[in-house]
């Protein structure tokens, strides 16, 4: 028993040695961003991958407001390259205050559809994004919804297979079976989910012979 605690006991150090290690360089790689004329999307991952590995949500929002401000004094205000820095600010909001929360991600949301149109696969993702908001809260008719309107114009713009229609599909699967009387409900989205996960890279199948 001694060796084996010892073992979970280094087991647990090691990965607490590796977490303060990819800390650390996400810091790096956030200042350097930060101070440098980086591309816009390598500066959005760094403001996005610091907010992740932040542990005090209120330094990980300030950062995230101050990525959206960087990135649209760059490129405008509203601009669809500050959407991933949007739509994760509003699930990390969404975490103190679920009305501020859906209020930002209601804001990404008109910027999608502003950008890409109203049928599009990033106005999918916004809705998945408000579902997990509402699911998180356990409004689970809500979150039923807005997967169901994600599917809806995932399949519409992307068609049979497509990985935001198949993250969609599995996660409205896991709110249905929540009640054993749709049982085959659940059977009917496990068998769409199969069927819309990409059977190859999304590059390979854009390509023309």
């Amino acid at each position: 028993m001694a060796v084996e605690e010892n073992d979970r006991l280094r087991d647990v150090e090691g990965d607490r040695v590796q977490h303060e290690k990819f800390k650390r360089a996400v810091q790096q790689t956030y200042e350097l961003c930060r101070a440098s004329a980086v591309p816009t999307q390598l500066k959005v991952e760094a403001y996005r991958m610091w907010a992740i590995s932040e542990p005090d949500r209120k330094k990980a929002i300030r950062g995230l407001i101050d990525g959206i401000a960087e990135i649209d004094q760059r490129h405008g205000e509203d601009s669809p390259e500050s959407l991933p820095l949007r739509l994760h600010l509003g699930l990390v909001v969404a975490a103190e205050s679920r009305e501020e929360g859906t209020a930002i991600l209601d804001r990404a949301l008109t910027i999608q559809r502003k950008h890409y149109g109203a049928v599009s696969e990033q106005v999918a993702d916004g809705y998945m994004h408000l579902a997990v908001v509402a699911q998180v809260a356990e409004d689970f008719t809500l979150a039923e919804h807005h997967y169901r309107s994600a599917i809806d114009i995932a399949r519409k713009a992307c068609g049979p297979e497509c990985r935001t229609l198949s993250t969609a599909i599995h996660a409205l699967a896991n709110i249905v079976k929540r009640d054993p009387r749709r049982a085959g409900e659940v059977e009917a989205l496990m068998r769409e989910w199969e069927e819309a996960i990409p059977k190859q890279p999304r590059r390979k199948r854009d390509e023309h012979p």
